[in-house]
């Protein structure tokens, strides 16, 4: 008798056809006693996405599965939640694109803990893969929205309530998902951050361990190109300050002519981990494609910082205008 909830695996996509066909080859190995429903979100991509997803489905014709591509490109937030809209299942599975399912029980083990744990209401977490080497990545947050990326060795990794989880692999119960609400649309990143802050404010708690992780490859394929490394670089950490001032602006922390303070003072903590950990410039290499000194990771986010600041001052106190939703 199936006794388990349904299952809803959403995963949004724009282009990056050969890292979905390895995700969901992963999802053959899956031993889940229940109702799984694989829910792809074509966000409007260049390259034929359906025909690797039929290509699928000839080999896991078992699975309940629906394709809906975009017209548009309208980012993953919107993906996100156009997944969740058209979703049937009990509890909704956030997947990204690039990530590959490592345990066999990994779905079983989740939903076990929601019953395990009653207070968890969101639970996941992901592995990164440095030179063959497994590690599971610990972010917590800063006061100012700054983030402390921990590569823990997976051997030694413990279980722990971190105060963020990536959509790169994120369950939530459906109930609980429209109690936060849909993910904010208006950011360019930063969407699942800004999700799990607003679970937290309701009082959730987020859960990881080790056995439920997927390998997250953070491909470099299919993100926005622009001229040259340096300039996508230059692109991707202004997007990335953009989007933490507009989460710091709507959710009124620290929204003050001191946020530079804490900025600095977070970042000086930050850089000194980094020369020892290379957490973040570990990530970031995958996610560019290169190699990246921990210098040059500072000097991109610290003109990126500039441009914030000059940008939320001119918006917001010189127009005098109201632009974040």
């Amino acid at each position: 008798m199936n006794m388990n909830p349904s299952v809803s695996a959403i995963i949004p996509v724009y282009n990056r056809k050969y890292e979905l066909k390895r995700l969901l080859k992963s999802f053959t190995n899956i031993k889940y006693n229940g109702s799984l429903e694989i829910i792809i979100v074509d966000d409007a991509s260049t390259e034929d996405i359906k025909y690797h997803v039929n290509q699928f489905l000839k080999d896991y014709s078992t699975a309940i599965f629906k394709y809906k591509r975009l017209e548009k490109n309208s980012g993953p937030a919107y993906a996100k939640n156009f997944g969740a809209k058209i979703a049937s299942g009990d509890y909704l599975w956030f997947l990204d694109s690039d990530t590959e399912i490592f345990f066999q029980e990994t779905l079983t083990r989740m939903i076990s803990l929601f019953k395990e744990y009653p207070r968890v209401k969101i639970i996941g977490g992901e592995l990164i893969k440095i030179h063959d080497n497994l590690f599971l990545n610990h972010t917590s947050v800063f006061p100012n929205l700054f983030f402390r990326c921990t590569l823990v060795s997976f051997k030694t990794a413990k279980d722990f309530n971190p105060e963020l989880i990536a959509t790169s692999n994120l369950i939530i119960d459906r109930k609980n998902f429209k109690k936060v609400g849909d993910f904010n649309e208006s950011l360019e990143l930063l969407e699942d951050n800004d999700f799990c802050l607003c679970a937290r404010k309701l009082g959730f708690k987020l859960f990881t361990t080790k056995n439920i992780c997927i390998i997250h490859h953070v491909s470099s394929y299919g993100r926005d190109k622009v001229i040259n490394a340096s300039s996508e670089i230059f692109e991707y950490t202004k997007k990335f300050q953009r989007s933490r001032m507009q989460i710091l602006y709507n959710n009124h922390i620290l929204f003050t002519l001191f946020i530079p303070f804490y900025d600095i003072y977070y970042g000086i903590i930050i850089f000194l981990r980094e020369i020892k950990q290379k957490g973040f410039v570990n990530i970031a290499e995958k996610k560019i494609g290169r190699k990246l000194s921990i210098f040059s990771y500072a000097f991109y986010h610290f003109f990126a910082l500039l441009y914030s600041y000059f940008y939320i001052i001119y918006y917001v106190f010189y127009r005098k205008r109201k632009i974040f939703s």
